[in-house]
């Protein structure tokens, strides 16, 4: 049987995601934008490519313009909190990203692994804003509904170890 001809947006994205590389993505989108119009799903694969290129302010406009849009998705909030954090705008991004897991929080049968990706964004601001304990307990409850998630151990041990001298470090250790 002829097996049906992938998704045009899938292979930009697994492009990116799989092999690295941005410029293969961005020009299977182009060849998917003429192929299979679809502006929704086709700006949801830029703002990746744009973030991969670290074309961070085209990136967040993008977030901007489709979190415009009625009922955005989740995912797209989050990137733009992550998008946010790599651009060292630490206030900003905890805003967002309290935001965020505030609204997942409200919604009955949410994808856990979106739930942890937004506490994980969350959890950066907070440590990049110099609110440690806070951080600490977002990785908290994020290794509560998955106990062996890297990011949230990583996160912690990036808490506690790099500075030995920080006032912080003797509250943070003994949440552990």
């Amino acid at each position: 049987a002829p097996r049906p001809d992938p998704d045009p947006y899938a292979l930009a994205q697994q492009a990116l995601d799989r092999d690295g590389d941005s410029t293969a993505a961005e020009i299977l989108m182009l060849r998917a934008r003429r192929d299979a119009p679809n502006p929704t799903r086709e700006k949801r694969v830029l703002l990746n490519i744009l973030v991969d290129q670290q074309r961070l302010d085209e990136a967040l406009a993008l977030a901007d313009e489709i979190l415009a849009q009625p009922s955005p998705e989740p995912l797209v909030q989050i990137r733009r909190v992550e998008i946010l954090n790599e651009m060292g705008r630490a206030a900003d991004a905890q805003a967002a990203g309290a935001r965020v897991v505030e609204q997942l929080a409200g919604v009955q049968n949410a994808d856990r692994s979106l739930i942890i990706r937004a506490r994980l964004a969350y959890a950066l601001a907070l440590f990049r804003n110099r609110q440690p304990e806070r951080a600490v307990d977002q990785y908290r409850v994020i290794l509560t509904a998955a106990p062996d998630n890297s990011s949230a151990h990583l996160g912690i041990a990036e808490l506690v170890l790099p500075d030995r001298s920080s006032p912080h470090r003797p509250e943070i250790v003994a949440k552990f």
